[in-house]
């Protein structure tokens, strides 16, 4: 891609070792990619609110009361997005609540597409919904590589940035500021020998896009025990030097490569499917679908980000009506108090016979 970021193809389908959480505390498990979303966090607070303090469920304590915990303790709340990009409500499933969802939707994110948002209304019923879109685009697009990179033995495509084209170099480079590893020749004189032995080990940059009010970082480092760790590290990575220290942007003989990252993912909370909900304000109802959907593409253009979730009340499960008993077949004149032919069938004597498809 280049130019403005957009999703280009299918992102690949296999997703067995990759795991999509519920909060940051997830376990980092070596050879899984794990990832987390706000998404789910906005619509789960706008549930509380509206529930009147944190979900209870009725039950075991089992996963799905985990991941009610879970949700109820996030630190996730609409500071962590800036309401131009986000629509998160919930409220009864009136026509009027769609109505408005879809209208602030069309106003704030007019190309966005839910895959979620019910189309008919069910007033009886709860749902919690949020929809966060983000587009990074870069001023000058970096570079795609004409060769394959390789990743833990996989040959994968990737991004970045080398002193191949000196007319762009200074508008490229000055998209990519390095927060770490930011040493100068001094720094470089003072180290131990264990200390210059690592010095390259690990890195974190910040890739600047058009939007300054929005941070979009590459951390190579050694991952912590969880996901919320490793993001702790990797922010604490962060400023230490200002922008313009010396090894803040890369030279022209210094390269980055990055691998494009393509995802489209959705988890379904099974764990919460049926699960009655005790607070008062919602009237005893149960959960019925809670479902959260990620896309993320990053390349040389920028980086996508749509996230959604939904969470509703359960309606009643679909009806089959099947006479597989004893039933009744009428004709009767409307109004009239007696009909003029009855039949109940209790064998299948005066039914048509068949067979079983070959």
């Amino acid at each position: 891609m280049s130019g403005s970021p957009v999703a280009q193809g299918s992102p690949p389908s296999s997703v067995e070792r990759t795991t999509f959480v519920v909060d940051l505390e997830a376990p980092l498990t070596p050879g899984k990619n794990v990832v987390w979303s706000a998404g789910m966090g906005l619509a789960w607070k706008e549930l509380v609110a509206l529930a009147g303090g944190p979900i209870a469920l009725a039950g075991p304590d089992d996963a799905g009361a985990a991941i009610a915990r879970s949700l109820n303790r996030s630190g996730v709340d609409r500071d962590v997005v800036d309401e131009g990009s986000c629509v998160a409500r919930a409220g009864l499933q009136t026509e009027a609540f769609l109505e408005e969802l879809r209208g602030e939707i069309a106003r704030k994110l007019g190309d966005a597409t839910p895959r979620y948002l019910p189309d008919e209304p069910a007033p009886e019923l709860f749902m919690a919904y949020a929809f966060l879109q983000k587009r990074l685009a870069f001023e000058v697009p970096l570079l795609r590589a004409s060769w394959p990179l390789s990743f833990k033995k996989s040959f994968v495509a990737s991004f970045g940035l080398w002193h191949r084209d000196p007319p762009e170099w200074a508008a490229r480079s000055g998209q990519v500021r390095v927060h770490h590893p930011c040493y100068t020749e001094a720094d470089v004189e003072r180290m131990s020998d264990a200390e210059y032995d690592v010095m390259y080990d690990e890195f974190v940059v910040e890739l600047l896009t058009k939007e300054a009010s929005d941070r979009l970082v590459v951390a190579a480092i050694t991952p912590g025990a969880t996901l919320g760790a490793t993001v702790t590290r990797a922010i604490s990575l962060l400023d230490r030097h200002g922008a313009d220290h010396p090894k803040a942007r890369l030279g022209t003989d210094e390269k980055l490569e990055v691998p494009i990252v393509d995802l489209d993912l959705v988890r379904r909370y099974a764990e919460l499917y049926g699960r009655s909900v005790e607070n008062p304000r919602l009237g005893g109802q149960r959960f019925g679908e809670v479902i959260e959907r990620v896309r993320f593409r990053l390349d040389e253009g920028g980086a996508i980000l749509e996230a959604e979730a939904v969470g509703r009340g359960l309606c009643l499960p679909p009806r089959e009506l099947v006479c597989y008993r004893p039933f009744l077949v009428m004709v009767l004149r409307r109004g009239a108090p007696l009909p003029m032919f009855a039949l109940w069938v209790d064998n299948e004597e005066v039914l048509l016979p068949t067979s079983l498809p070959s």
